[in-house]
């Protein structure tokens, strides 16, 4: 009887453990937003998440007209059950590659502030982390080329740029 009685205790114990806490989403002053990164940061520049494989580089032609690439934002702070916006800056840079032209926005790109955007830059209010798109689109004024867009998160009424090693993102494509 005496080891039953244990084993009905470890048992509720156990379940009352295994409870799942949805993480909520952040609110108060001390809120911050950053992308997400899993390695050591070598980098100032963030690379996308989710690619098909190591090194892959969005290239778009006359049969593939647009292509999306997701980086991953983290998010820090208190819980809140609000949606809250983010916002991204293109900002040019030097190239990393000589023959890399800068992207150029609602050309090569769907703009930040573009309306079809709007959305996607909204974090639902039960998420500490997301998948924010950069929609690349295929350009007909040109034949071909490679393209390097350069951005990085900016302070919202919602939430402030976090790490600064973490705030620039870069994302090279091309264009045949």
């Amino acid at each position: 009887m005496k080891n039953f009685l244990i084993i009905v205790l470890c048992c509720t114990f156990w379940c009352i453990a295994c409870t799942e806490e949805r993480p909520g989403y952040y609110e108060g002053e001390n809120n911050w937003v950053q992308f997400y990164y899993l390695w050591p940061v070598q980098n100032p520049y963030i690379a996308p998440v989710h690619l098909p494989y190591e090194g892959y580089m969005p290239s778009l032609n006359s049969t593939k007209l647009q292509d999306t690439v997701y980086f991953r934002l983290h998010l820090i702070g208190r819980k809140s059950n609000q949606p809250r916006k983010v916002m991204f800056e293109s900002y040019e840079t030097e190239m990393e590659y000589s023959y890399y032209e800068p992207a150029v926005a609602n050309v090569n790109y769907i703009a930040f502030d573009d309306p079809l955007m709007k959305p996607y830059l909204t974090i639902p209010g039960d998420s500490a982390y997301v998948n924010i798109p950069v929609i690349v689109k295929y350009n007909p004024a040109i034949s071909s080329g490679y393209f390097q867009l350069d951005f990085k998160l900016i302070d919202t009424e919602d939430l402030v740029v976090g790490d600064t090693c973490l705030m620039k993102g870069r994302l090279k494509f091309s264009q045949w």
